[in-house]
């Protein structure tokens, strides 16, 4: 689903589902800072629930990795 102004070279941006439906995948209430919270994650910068399949973690000076695959953003 394209939520940007510009289409980008696209004819449209709802995945040929039509917008009616497509939108149907934003969630456009108030959230709670509870479910702010749940998004954040605990030590992870992605929520717990997002461990099973990838992790996202901010590293600071001196902190060190498991030996393994990983990608690094600087």
């Amino acid at each position: 689903m394209l939520l940007e102004y510009a289409d980008f070279g696209l004819a449209d941006g709802h995945l040929g589902l039509g917008y009616d439906l497509a939108l149907q995948c934003v969630d456009r209430s108030r959230w709670t800072p509870e479910q702010l919270d749940r998004l954040r994650g605990g030590r992870h910068l992605l929520p717990d629930a997002a461990d099973e399949f990838f992790t996202a973690r901010r590293l600071r000076d001196g902190d060190r990795l498991e030996q393994g695959f990983s990608v690094l953003v600087g």
